[in-house]
């Protein structure tokens, strides 16, 4: 059952005190070109990180796909992709990095982001996490069919077809080629997968990112899946969406952004 008010109380889950951010599908690629997806800029970025770790005291679980290492030009290598990342983005990945060595950031891998270079070295990623073996987090990807580990090479070329379009060609191809994607992997098809993994296992809530659709489930025995969403362009949120975990509920809202007043906050 989808629950349109986002926001379901906890038992015995976390513990009052503990305070989560969970955001996903950032894109973030490099600057100026039409595939970089992220509505933020870097400065933005640490300016809510900073408030979200060391003022509301949240630990931040980086979701998968924060960095877009497949959108490439189609002759492009995907090591040079992130050396462009790393030098348009340095104080942001320094700043990322920092933050993972002192525990504060999770960064779990995705499928956009799951290239061995040295701007994913930087990282640490994980391939998922979990809060007291009742919570567990993963971007997802390992059940699309397109995009998981073993179908990923036809993710790519998927991808590198999106970034062609979007630099070269009108909206039209580009809309095409995503009826394609949803037709392959319906979105439909993630709920269904969590609520396989919340019934085999003894994990209460399961949260996904990757379709970038923030929605909401419970199922038998208040057992709930949740999607982050994403801060990036292409999609059909109206702003960037996030679960919270805090206070022992889970909620699934749009973060109101205003980097020169009141950076986080909840609407």
């Amino acid at each position: 059952m989808e629950d349109d008010n986002l926001n379901y109380e906890m038992e015995n889950i976390v513990l009052k005190e503990e305070k989560y951010l969970v955001i996903s599908d950032l894109h973030i690629g490099v600057v100026n070109d039409r595939a970089n997806n992220c509505i933020l800029n870097d400065f933005e970025l640490i300016r809510i990180f900073d408030k979200c770790i060391f003022i509301n005291d949240y630990k931040l679980i980086l979701n998968g796909d924060i960095f877009d290492l497949w959108e490439t030009g189609l002759l492009q290598g995907f090591e040079e992709r992130c050396a462009e990342i790393i030098e348009c983005h340095t104080e942001l990945c320094k700043y990322l990095h920092k933050q993972i060595t002192l525990s504060n950031i999770i960064y779990i891998i995705g499928n956009h982001d799951n290239v061995r270079c040295e701007l994913l070295d930087m990282m640490k990623p994980v391939v998922s996490y979990n809060i007291h073996d009742k919570i567990h987090i993963e971007h997802g990807h390992s059940f699309d069919d397109v995009n998981n580990s073993k179908g990923d090479c036809l993710g790519k070329f998927f991808t590198k077809c999106f970034a062609f379009c979007e630099r070269y060609s009108n909206n039209t191809v580009t809309d095409m080629l995503e009826t394609i994607e949803k037709i392959v992997s319906p979105k439909e098809k993630y709920s269904n997968c969590a609520k396989q993994l919340l019934s085999s296992s003894k994990y209460e809530v399961v949260i996904f990112g990757h379709t970038h659709d923030a929605h909401y489930m419970t199922f038998e025995n208040n057992k709930i899946y949740a999607n982050c969403g994403s801060w990036c362009k292409k999609t059909n949120n109206l702003d960037a969406t996030s679960i919270y975990i805090l206070d022992g509920k889970i909620k699934v809202q749009n973060i109101i952004i205003d980097v020169q007043v009141n950076t986080l906050s909840t609407s």
